[in-house]
């Protein structure tokens, strides 16, 4: 491509940073994901503010487990999301990767039995509080 078309494909931010089309790109993908976690904000809120906390009759370990996660994973993607746009991407990989191996353990978790999985975190926490002493 000839010199004189380069500046309608690079410019520069207010930091000096050079901005392609390919960023351009980039930002409308950001800001999709940005708008879907819009979209999931009130059914995450739903699920993952003022639960309840007190073992009672029917009382599920593992719905606990599962709504950690999810309130975690969506804070997780709105930190991610900070973090691409500020240029600061191994903190970021570094979240997705938590991210994932908990949503493979939310998917491990929801395969089993509701009586194994409430068997298997009450140990499991029984365990983690050990190792804590």
């Amino acid at each position: 491509m000839g010199s004189e078309y380069e500046g309608l494909f690079e410019n520069k931010d207010s930091r000096g940073f050079s901005i392609t089309v390919e960023d351009l790109a980039i930002t409308t993908v950001q800001q999709e994901v940005r708008d879907m976690l819009d979209l999931a904000e009130p059914a995450v809120a739903k699920i993952s503010d003022k639960v309840e906390l007190m073992p009672i009759p029917g009382y599920s370990l593992r719905e606990l487990v599962l709504r950690c996660i999810v309130r975690k994973a969506y804070e997780s993607m709105s930190a991610i999301l900070d973090l691409a746009r500020l240029r600061h991407s191994l903190p970021a990989m570094s979240l997705l990767r938590s991210m994932c191996e908990e949503l493979i353990f939310a998917k491990f978790i929801k395969s089993l039995p509701s009586e194994d999985a409430e068997t298997y975190l009450h140990l499991t926490t029984i365990l983690e509080l050990h190792k804590g002493l």
